[in-house]
């Protein structure tokens, strides 16, 4: 009985391992996936850069507008380059949020943010990826924005802390040549970095003071 017994532990210890194996599988084979779809989605939508101008053209065609004329193309051509970006931006986080803790309150902010950020850009790519651009110009402007905004606050959160207990602190001030270059956070340039910089600690100052002058008003019930 004492055999059966050890054997039956022993199944059930080799049994346990093989489970946990089949889900740590299970759990790459998800993040993995996920990073694919991401990056088959920004090769499919490179595309797009070549193809804006002809569907604008056939747009102002449609309504009236003249041969000899030139659409402007720069809103849809902006939009698909935020799309890019945040592509780029979601495919990379994927392998990032592997590495994350499980279960871990950073990781529960992580995959918020990211769900929000790809639930914005499926959005905008449904509405660039239409073949005759049936969506008004100032929705997809406002679709591209939205875009941009999740994207740099979700970047911005990640340089904050929301990051693996073992990753080395993120740069906050240059970002040349680095892994985070303002370019990789999805910035036009070294300066737009450095505005919205400004503007967050702007916002947190003033926010700071307008506490702080609330608290020592005096109370008008006071004699």
């Amino acid at each position: 009985i004492q055999h059966v017994e050890e054997q039956s532990k022993e199944m059930t210890a080799e049994a346990e391992k093989k489970h946990k194996r089949f889900q740590e599988l299970d759990r790459f084979m998800h993040y993995y996936t996920r990073f694919k779809n991401h990056e088959l989605s920004y090769q499919l939508e490179q595309r797009l850069l070549k193809t804006a101008k002809e569907k604008m053209e056939q747009l102002s065609r449609a309504l009236g507008g003249s041969e000899g004329s030139c659409p402007d193309t720069t809103f849809i051509e902006d939009a698909v380059q935020e799309l890019l970006k945040t592509r780029r931006i979601l495919k990379c986080s994927y392998p990032y949020g592997f590495f994350l803790e499980p279960k871990s309150t950073k990781k529960e902010i992580f995959e918020l943010m990211q769900t929000d950020l790809e639930m914005v850009t499926e959005d905008l790519a449904q509405k660039v990826n239409r073949p005759y651009l049936r969506t008004p110009r100032h929705k997809i402007i406002r679709a591209a924005c939205l875009v941009q905004q999740k994207r740099q606050e979700f970047l911005a959160s990640v340089a904050r802390g929301v990051a693996p207990a073992d990753s080395p602190e993120a740069p906050r001030r240059s970002f040349a040549g680095g892994t985070w270059d303002w370019e990789y956070l999805g910035f036009a340039s070294p300066e737009e970095y450095a505005e919205f910089q400004y503007r967050r600690r702007h916002r947190q100052r003033r926010r700071g003071d307008m506490q702080s002058l609330l608290s020592n008003a005096p109370d008008p019930d006071d004699p």
